[in-house]
């Protein structure tokens, strides 16, 4: 039984570092791809907000897109910009 103490060690160990290494990935990893969103209105495409919440003209709720997509409706080439107040 004194043998097996050191490999119980050793995979508790591991164990540790890999549900820590999974929660540092889980809160900070995806950060980034968050950063990269933004909120449109699935019938007013010209309403962009830098963070979920509902449309001020319809009151529908807004779906993200990513900053580098081109809102559906919207000219070619055009990048959508947060809305910086009310219509």
């Amino acid at each position: 039984m004194k043998h097996h103490l050191p490999k119980y060690g050793i995979i508790l160990t591991l164990l540790a570092i890999a549900l820590v290494a999974g929660f540092i990935m889980l809160h900070h990893g995806g950060g980034a791809e968050k950063e990269n969103l933004l909120y449109t209105c699935p019938m007013h495409p010209q309403i962009v907000k830098d963070k979920p919440g509902d449309c001020p003209i319809c009151g529908m709720k807004l779906v993200p897109v990513k900053k580098d997509e081109p809102v559906e409706g919207g000219q070619a080439g055009h990048r959508p910009r947060p809305c910086t107040g009310p219509p």
